[in-house]
């Protein structure tokens, strides 16, 4: 089983292990076939090979035939009959090498002898050889196919288990990730309830900031989320943008005042190009700057325009990645049903998107 175990590690175990597998299965059916206390080793040596070889000439002949030709019978019969023909010339071929080459005795029960004294015709066509061969190529076809299906069953149960492993370890990673937001969620509250009446702002940011986190951690695991949360959180993380550059940028955020709660979204896809317009028209520049935003629906199409203030001198910071897959998760999700057009100007860039919604 310790070799099993590795050959479910490493395919190029495999081949040994069907080898073995098959050397095993012919000695326990063919051992007195061999007459071992009669033939010279190099004889017996030979024979084993040439059954062993037989067994995967066999096997992957069926394998081959019934794999190109399953669903066609007049091709699959025409094959079938070559594949009679190959098999039968590699038994005569090999029967007659042993007797012309080797020193051994006459066996009239094994298979040698039954090959080799008689003309390449004439067993050919001979009821007898097609017996044999039907018998010869199903059983030893079946050798193959049982060692192989063990070791698969042997590389299943190692998949399994690594499956297990890492599953184990996914649930100790996520118990981590549960410990550290907890402990930083308590350590927020704290300071909120610290700075809720000496400085109402502060206090302020910290909830926001808090919300945030919150958002991103526990609620948008899902294929959509509620389109009200997703608009709090975008007024969130704007806010907090503000106080980064509140002496020297003007923003102004128009949101639907009132939202249907059964409206869903795509988690986190808004966010990407309200981020996008902080990122490359206020972080990079000095001077004054700003961000307009408005979100409009009618009925369940929700419509996403943002217009930001270009730096004259533009910035290499990011390479649009973040837009890129913001585009290919559009794809995804919304095909064809989705409108997105971006102005690119020298000091203003404006991006307009139009997307359906989904109810709950």
């Amino acid at each position: 089983m310790a070799l099993l175990a590795q050959v479910g590690r490493y395919r190029f175990l495999e081949p040994v292990l069907v080898m073995m597998g098959i050397s095993l299965l012919i000695t326990m059916f063919y051992h007195a076939d061999f007459n071992y206390s009669r033939f010279p080793a190099v004889t017996n040596l030979v024979v084993y090979l040439r059954e062993g070889s037989t067994c995967l000439l066999e096997y992957y002949g069926l394998l081959w035939l019934f794999s190109r030709f399953s669903n066609r019978p007049i091709w699959l019969l025409v094959g079938g009959l070559g594949f009679y023909v190959v098999i039968y010339s590699y038994y005569y071929l090999t029967a007659h090498l042993i007797e012309r080459y080797l020193d051994r005795y006459p066996n009239t029960t094994d298979t040698v002898y039954w090959y080799s004294q008689h003309g390449y015709w004439e067993r050919l066509l001979a009821y007898g050889t097609l017996l044999k061969l039907i018998g010869f190529t199903l059983f030893y076809a079946a050798i193959v196919f049982l060692v192989k299906m063990l070791v698969e069953v042997q590389r299943q149960r190692v998949r399994l288990a690594t499956l297990y492993q890492l599953n184990m370890r996914l649930e100790l990673y996520y118990l981590k990730s549960q410990v550290n937001p907890h402990f930083l969620f308590n350590v927020l509250n704290s300071l909120y309830f610290l700075t809720e009446e000496q400085a109402p702002q502060a206090a302020q940011i910290v909830a926001q900031l808090s919300d945030i986190m919150r958002y991103t951690l526990y609620e948008t695991g899902e294929s959509s989320v509620s389109l009200q949360k997703e608009l709090t959180f975008i007024q969130n993380y704007m806010a907090l943008e503000g106080l980064r550059a509140v002496q020297r940028t003007r923003i102004e955020a128009e949101l639907p005042p009132v939202v249907d709660p059964t409206l869903r979204i795509a988690p986190l896809l808004l966010i990407t190009f309200v981020e996008n317009a902080f990122k490359h028209g206020v972080h990079p520049t000095t001077k004054p700057s700003w961000v307009k935003l408005h979100i409009e629906l009618a009925s369940t199409v929700l419509t996403l325009s943002i217009t930001n203030s270009k730096p004259a001198i533009v910035s290499a910071l990011g390479n649009g990645i973040g837009l890129l897959n913001a585009h290919k998760r559009l794809d995804s999700l919304y095909g064809g049903r989705y409108k997105l057009s971006i102005i690119d100007s020298a000091d203003t860039y404006q991006l307009h998107l139009s997307l359906p919604l989904s109810h709950d």
